[in-house]
């Protein structure tokens, strides 16, 4: 039988590799997965965030020039490339396509969570706490953003208020 496995369950695969953070492993996977579901916004996506943590960025751009034009209203179009352009340390170009994302997409978790890795990266910690704020508010009931809200106070060993976070 020649016919595909539905790309939730084909999806499983390289998403596990990120769960391991194996990201050069997510990377091939995703690649691999791309051959045979090329139209779903994923298989780009994904791969392109795979590429970006194990430091291929190269590669990253590339799947995300090639994601953008095929994607032109997916929001992870502006999320990733803000990503990309963080690992790429241009710190202004990142904010820019971060800026535009919190006004079009205010209701997307990823969006301020990396807002605020960004603004601690800027040293920023009074805006990073802020975006932290906007994240808990936009999922409430998922503990990643309260995780990324109590670290950031332990980046900068502000252990009081580090502690009231984790609590």
């Amino acid at each position: 039988d020649d016919t595909l496995p539905p790309s939730d369950l084909a999806f499983q695969w390289p998403l596990a590799a990120m769960r391991d953070k194996n990201w050069s492993e997510a990377a091939h996977r995703w690649a691999v997965v791309r051959k045979s579901y090329p139209q779903h916004p994923a298989v780009w996506f994904q791969g392109a965030h795979a590429h970006i943590e194990a430091g291929n960025l190269r590669e990253a751009e590339s799947l995300l020039f090639h994601a953008n034009s095929r994607f032109p209203n997916n929001p992870n179009r502006i999320i990733k490339l803000a990503q990309l352009e963080l690992h790429k340390k241009d710190l202004e170009s990142s904010e820019r396509h971060l800026q535009q994302a919190r006004q079009k997409y205010p209701d997307n978790l990823e969006v301020w969570l990396l807002s605020a890795q960004c603004a601690e990266v800027k040293n920023d910690i009074k805006q990073a706490a802020t975006y932290c704020e906007e994240a808990c508010k936009c999922a409430p009931n998922r503990p990643s953003p309260y995780i990324h809200y109590a670290e950031l106070y332990m980046h900068t060993k502000n252990w009081k208020r580090a502690l009231h976070r984790w609590e």
